[in-house]
């Protein structure tokens, strides 16, 4: 899985607090595998898939900048690390980081478990995630995030993905927006054959 430093660095920079660093390192790799530059087909770009259309104030350079895109997003991060339960991050910080993700990035349905996976796994083989223990950029994130020190096992849930599926039912519907203008800042992921739910807007 490919990945660019500048990304995770623009991450560790932006966020201090460990949940949303955590959960931002983890929504970049859902998004666009930890890459700046990519553009998908309609247009949705970078690190975070800023859907440009729908914010004509973002130009694409400042998409695929990585500290521009993740000051931008960080709002929308923070807001999501606060909707998921003490409990899931104390227990499941691997699916509590996915479905902060969720919230902040308002795909339609949730991230696969599998991808949730695959990309947790990715992070784990960078050393950005250790066994257990948070390492390298992340510092002490994922166990700043389950209320510990670091140190405590971050392994995060079930290889069947349970608790990001539950976590997902419970969170679809308030997800979802009714209005007109919600559907016209519908914004697809980008065309990775492991993310195919659709988004809406950030913002």
């Amino acid at each position: 899985m490919a990945y660019e430093q500048s990304v995770i660095n623009a991450i560790n920079q932006t966020a201090t607090d460990g949940r949303v660093r955590l959960a931002m390192t983890v929504g970049a790799g859902l998004e666009s595998t930890w890459t700046s530059d990519i553009v998908n087909s309609i247009g949705a770009t970078g690190p975070f898939q800023i859907y440009l259309k729908v914010h004509p104030g973002v130009t694409s350079a400042q998409a695929k900048d990585p500290l521009f895109a993740a000051r931008w997003i960080l709002g929308d991060y923070q807001a999501g690390v606060r909707k998921v339960s003490d409990a899931t991050w104390q227990n499941d910080p691997k699916s509590a980081a996915a479905l902060a993700a969720y919230y902040a990035e308002k795909p339609e349905g949730m991230y696969p478990s599998a991808r949730v996976d695959q990309v947790w796994k990715a992070a784990v083989s960078h050393g950005w995630i250790s066994g257990g223990t948070a390492t390298g950029g992340l510092g002490a994130a994922v166990g700043a995030a389950a209320g510990g020190t670091g140190t405590g096992d971050s392994s995060g849930g079930t290889a069947s993905g349970t608790v990001v599926l539950m976590a997902a039912r419970r969170a679809i519907l308030p997800a979802r927006r009714s209005s007109c203008l919600a559907q016209l800042a519908h914004r697809p992921p980008i065309a990775m054959p492991a993310v195919s739910a659709p988004h809406f807007a950030h913002g």
